[in-house]
């Protein structure tokens, strides 16, 4: 399993690096920050991806739905063994990879639902 949390700007990075804060290091994890270094975010997918065992399931996390983001990597899901989800939150992400196997699409879906219950308005309770 390897695990690509991509998004616009420091937010993968920032996903990457509290993951390993609260698990420990992660070596099937990696980020990648688009559009902050000059370098064609497609181009760097391509080549990590190409970098992965063929028949391995790579997770890919984007941030936004409509973005240019989750556009190039949607665009890559033929030609990959790959499952993207988007809208990604650190619950969701840390669910994901404490899995350490291959997820079904069911399972992926449960997740997310679960996920979406860690989205709260504190104030309403209190």
């Amino acid at each position: 399993m390897k695990y690509i949390c991509a998004s616009h700007g420091q937010m993968a990075s920032g996903i990457k690096n509290t993951i390993e804060m609260i698990l420990g290091k992660q070596e099937n994890v990696y980020a990648i920050n688009a559009y902050v270094e000059g370098r064609d975010f497609g181009e760097e997918l391509r080549n990590l991806i190409d970098s992965f065992d063929a028949h391995e399931q790579v997770i890919v996390f984007t941030d936004v739905f409509s973005g240019s983001i989750n556009q190039v990597v949607s665009g890559q899901m033929k030609k990959y063994n790959m499952k993207v989800i988007t809208g990604i939150n650190l619950p969701l992400v840390m669910e994901i990879v404490m899995r350490q196997a291959p997820l079904e699409d069911s399972e992926i879906t449960d997740i997310l639902e679960q996920s979406k219950e860690q989205m709260i308005f504190v104030n309403s309770l209190l």
